[in-house]
C-alpha cells in the first residue's frame, strides 16, 4: 500500500461448496481415479480438479465430454444396454435414472471412458484403428461375423469424414483420409464405387460442406444383443489398450 493509504480489509475467503458425503470407498476410488488420470491425462486431471466437490456427478462428464455431449453417450448406452423401453422413453428419464443408480451411472463412465479424454491422436491412427477393428471383424465367430460386417463401412465412412473435417490447411489430414479409403478399398469399393469416389476426390474441408455428402452417407446398422456386446467390448478394449478412442468416439 501506498504509505499513508489505509489497508483494504480482508476479503473473507470463500467457501467451496460442499457435495455429498462420500465414503471411504468412494474417496479411495476417486483419488485412485485422480492419480491415474495425474499420470497419463494430465490436462484432463487439470480440469477434473475443479470438480472435485461433486455437487452432481453427472456435471463431470458432461462437463468433461466436449465436444462429444454426454448426454448423446448416456442416451445410446442406456438404449444398448436395454435399460429403457425405446428412445422417447432414454430422452424423457435419462438423468432421472442415472442420477438415481449411482452402480448405474459407473458403469456408463467405465464403458464410455475414453470419451472424457481430451488428447489428439496423429492422422495415421485412424488407419490403424480401422485395421484393427476390421481384424476383429474377421476373426469373429461366422454366426457373428456376418452382421458385425454391416459396421466396417459406416466407420470408415465416419473416420473418413472427420480426418477432412479436421483438416487445419496443411493437408495432413487430407492425405490420411485418402490414404485409408485406399486401405480399404478391395473392402468395399465394389458395393459403394461412387460414395468411395466421391470421398476420394474431396481435397478442402470445403468442399465436403459442398458436397453435402456428411447426410447422405449416414446409414443405420441394427445389430443383436450379443453382437452389440461383442462389439462394445472389443472398442473399449481397444481404447484401453491402444490409449485410442477415436472408436469409442
Amino acid at each position: 500500500p501506498r504509505p499513508g493509504a489505509t489497508p483494504a480489509a480482508a476479503a473473507a475467503p470463500q467457501q467451496p461448496k460442499k457435495g455429498p458425503t462420500l465414503s471411504v470407498a468412494d474417496k479411495e476410488e476417486s483419488l485412485t481415479v485422480l492419480l491415474w488420470l495425474y499420470m497419463n491425462w494430465k490436462e484432463t486431471y487439470g480440469h477434473l480438479k475443479t470438480l472435485l466437490a461433486f455437487p452432481d456427478m453427472l456435471s463431470i462428464p458432461t462437463q468433461l465430454c466436449q465436444p462429444y455431449f454426454f448426454k448423446d453417450i448416456a442416451l445410446s448406452w442406456l438404449e444398448r444396454n436395454n435399460l429403457v423401453s425405446s428412445h422417447e422413453d432414454a430422452l424423457q428419464r435419462w438423468q432421472h435414472i442415472l442420477k438415481r443408480d449411482l452402480v448405474l451411472l459407473r458403469r456408463c463412465l467405465e464403458d464410455n471412458h475414453g470419451m472424457f479424454w481430451n488428447i489428439t491422436h496423429p492422422p495415421a491412427s485412424y488407419a490403424a484403428c480401422y485395421h484393427r477393428l476390421r481384424d476383429f471383424v474377421h476373426g469373429s465367430k461366422k454366426v457373428y461375423r456376418d452382421e458385425l460386417q454391416t459396421v466396417l463401412y459406416p466407420v470408415l465412412v465416419q473416420l473418413v469424414i472427420e480426418l477432412i473435417q479436421y483438416e487445419r490447411g496443411d493437408g495432413l489430414k487430407i492425405a490420411a483420409a485418402h490414404a485409408l479409403l485406399d486401405s480399404a478399398k478391395e473392402d468395399h469399393y465394389k458395393d459403394h464405387s461412387t460414395e468411395f469416389l466421391a470421398l476420394r476426390s474431396i481435397f478442402k474441408k470445403e468442399h465436403l460442406d459442398e458436397s453435402g455428402l456428411t447426410k447422405k452417407l449416414h446409414e443405420k446398422v441394427s445389430l443383436s444383443q450379443m453382437s452389440t456386446q461383442l462389439l462394445s467390448d472389443f472398442i473399449r478394449d481397444d481404447c484401453t489398450r491402444f490409449s485410442c478412442n477415436i472408436l469409442m468416439r
